[in-house]
């Protein structure tokens, strides 16, 4: 039960409660902390592999521009699967200057998990010469 796991570092009889009735509780004992990957260049393209070697879940992507860019041009976040190129899989593409976007967040989440071996690539060819600054942020699942 999740509040034998944790009871012994509760200290007053409310939070003892809410751990003991609440439905999510194990949540609080099964939590890991969040990883986060990230590159940053100037005037040249950019790349981002993650690849934890476990299995792990995409939570979100950022990118930061300088400025607006003005090249067409896809921002993407591919999935480089560990069963081959007949499994990658876009996740994300998108054109930040038809968008008009200097900055992008990208949330993912529950359903959006991997196997061991599965790696996200997130490129972006930069031929504006903006300064670019991406992260990505996942947790490791075992």
């Amino acid at each position: 039960m999740a509040f034998q796991k944790i009871k012994g570092l509760l200290t007053d009889g409310w939070t003892s409660r809410f751990f003991h009735l609440h439905p999510l509780g194990d949540l609080y004992t099964r939590y890991a902390a969040p990883q986060f990957a990230k590159n940053t260049v100037d005037k040249d393209a950019i790349e981002l592999t993650i690849r934890p070697q476990s299995p792990f879940r995409l939570h979100r992507v950022e990118a930061n521009l300088d400025d607006t860019p003005t090249d067409t041009e896809n921002f993407t976040v591919t999935l480089d699967s560990v069963h081959g190129s007949a499994y990658d899989t876009v996740l994300l593409s998108i054109d930040l200057a038809a968008a008009s976007a200097a900055d992008l967040v990208r949330t993912f989440g529950q359903g959006f998990e991997f196997e061991e071996g599965d790696e996200i690539d997130i490129a972006y060819a930069n031929t504006g010469d903006d300064t670019i600054s991406i992260r990505a942020v996942y947790e490791l699942l075992q």
